[in-house]
C-alpha cells in the first residue's frame, strides 16, 4: 500500500468551501435528489440512488441502474486582510485569489430484486472532498499553496420488507482516500513542504423506511464514523521525508426524511440531517517507527509529534423540496437547503476557508420509454464569507462567493 496521509494535510482539510456541502462533504450522489436540494431523499423513493441516502428505499422497485455527474463550479475569490509575514526573504503578492476550478462528481448506483420483498443494492460515489491552488508567492502560503483531497466509496447493502408498510436495510462502506499538499515551510516561496499519501477504512450504514399511509412515506439512515489510521510522509520539497501516522476521522451521519403525496401528480418533501463533525476536532501527529536516525532527527527539527486543532463542531441541515409531474413524462421539482458549517473563526485555513450554505436548487425529469428516464438539476449556493484568522503564523484572509452545479444524469430499468 502507498505512503498515506502527511501530516500538514490534516490542517489542510480544516474546512472546504471547495467542496460544495459545508464542511468537505459531497451530498451529490443523484441528480434527481438534487433538483430537491436532497429534501426527502432518505425517504427512500427516488430508485436506485437510495443505495446511498437510504438503502431501505430499494424494495419494491424494478432492477435499475442510475449514472450521474455533477460538475461543481466554485465562484469565489480570496483577498488577504493583513498577513504580515515577518522574515520575508521574497516578494510576496497580497494580490486577490482565485483558487477554485470546476470540477467534476460521478456516481453510480443499481438495485436489484432478490423477490417481491427483499433486494440488494450498490453505490460508489465520492461523499467527501475538495481542490484548490493559491499563486506559491500569495502571503498565505503559510496556511496553503495547493491541496486536494478525495474519498471515493463503494457500498453494499441488503434490504429486508419486514410488514406490509416497513423495510429495514443494512450494508457495508468501503472507502479510498488520497490526500496531497504543497505548503510554505518559510517565508521564502523557494522553501516548501510536500505531502502526498492514502488510506482506506470500512464502516457502515443501516435504514428504514415506514409508509405511515398511501401518500406518506418517512424515512431515516445512519451512516458510521470511518476512522482512517492514516500514514504518509511530510518533509520540505528536495529535503529529507519523515514517515509520520495520525488518525483521521469522517462524521457519522444520521437523517430523517418524510415524502408526502398531495396529490396524484404533486409531492412534498423534507429533511433533516445530523452530522457528527466534532470527531474531527483535533489530530496527532506522530512520527512512525520505521524512520531512520537522519529521518528521526528531521522529525525533531520540524516539532513532530505535535496536535492540529481543527475543532469541528457538530451541524444540522434543514431541507425542503417539491416536484410536479406534466404530461408527456415530464416532472419538474425544486428545493432549498440550509447547511451550517462547521468550522469556525478560529481555525479555519486557506486550504478552502468554509462558511454556512444556503442551497437553491431546480430541476427535471424526462421519463423517455418505460425503461429510460433522463434527469437534470442546476443549484446555486449562497455561501457566507469565511474569515481566516491563523495568527500563529500571521495569515489574514477573507474568502466570498457562492458555488453553481450543473447535474446531468439518467436511470435505466431492467
Amino acid at each position: 500500500m502507498r505512503k498515506r496521509i502527511l501530516a500538514v494535510a490534516f490542517a489542510a482539510i480544516t474546512s472546504a468551501s471547495g467542496a460544495q456541502a459545508a464542511g468537505f462533504y459531497l451530498k451529490e450522489q443523484s441528480v434527481v435528489g438534487q433538483g430537491r436540494a436532497f429534501a426527502g431523499s432518505v425517504a427512500g423513493t427516488d430508485g436506485a440512488s437510495s443505495a446511498y441516502f437510504n438503502p431501505a428505499g430499494a424494495v419494491g422497485e424494478r432492477n435499475q441502474i442510475e449514472f450521474g455527474v455533477h460538475i461543481i463550479s466554485p465562484m469565489a475569490k480570496v483577498t488577504d486582510t493583513g498577513s504580515n509575514l515577518a522574515a520575508d526573504t521574497v516578494n510576496h503578492t497580497t494580490n486577490t485569489q482565485t483558487p477554485y476550478s470546476a470540477k467534476p462528481v460521478p456516481n453510480f448506483h443499481m438495485t436489484h430484486q432478490l423477490s417481491d420483498d427483499s433486494a440488494v443494492a450498490l453505490s460508489v460515489g465520492a461523499p467527501f472532498g475538495f481542490g484548490n491552488k493559491y499563486d506559491s508567492n500569495f502571503s498565505g502560503r503559510l496556511s496553503n499553496i495547493e491541496a486536494d483531497l478525495s474519498v471515493i466509496e463503494l457500498s453494499g447493502s441488503y434490504a429486508k420488507k419486514v410488514s406490509n408498510k416497513t423495510t429495514i436495510s443494512g450494508g457495508i462502506v468501503f472507502q479510498d482516500l488520497t490526500v496531497s499538499q504543497l505548503q510554505g515551510a518559510s517565508s521564502n516561496v523557494a522553501v516548501n513542504a510536500k505531502l502526498k499519501g492514502e488510506s482506506t477504512d470500512f464502516g457502515y450504514v443501516v435504514g428504514i423506511k415506514h409508509e405511515l399511509n398511501d401518500s406518506t412515506t418517512i424515512g431515516a439512515s445512519y451512516r458510521s464514523q470511518v476512522t482512517h489510521v492514516a500514514k504518509g510522509t511530510f518533509g520540505v520539497v528536495g529535503g529529507t521525508q519523515v514517515n509520520v501516522e495520525a488518525p483521521f476521522q469522517l462524521p457519522d451521519i444520521f437523517a430523517l426524511g418524510v415524502a408526502h403525496s398531495v396529490s396524484d401528480k404533486t409531492r412534498a418533501y423534507a429533511d433533516v440531517t445530523w452530522y457528527g463533525w466534532s470527531a474531527y476536532k483535533s489530530s496527532t501527529i506522530a512520527v512512525t517507527a520505521d524512520n531512520t536516525p537522519l529521518q528521526a532527527g528531521t522529525a525533531t527539527a520540524i516539532g513532530l509529534p505535535k496536535t492540529i486543532q481543527n475543532n469541528y463542531s457538530d451541524t444540522i441541515s434543514f431541507a425542503i423540496g417539491a416536484e410536479h409531474d406534466y404530461n408527456d413524462g415530464y416532472t419538474l421539482r425544486a428545493g432549498l437547503h440550509l447547511d451550517p458549517t462547521p468550522t469556525n473563526d478560529q481555525d479555519r485555513t486557506l486550504a478552502t476557508p468554509d462558511g454556512d450554505r444556503t442551497w437553491l436548487s431546480v430541476g427535471g425529469s424526462k421519463v423517455v420509454n418505460e425503461n429510460l428516464s433522463l434527469d437534470a438539476a442546476l443549484t446555486y449556493i449562497l455561501v457566507e464569507d469565511g474569515i481566516v484568522n491563523q495568527t500563529a503564523i500571521n495569515t489574514r484572509a477573507k474568502a466570498e462567493g457562492n458555488v453553481g452545479i450543473l447535474s446531468l444524469g439518467l436511470r435505466y430499468k431492467f
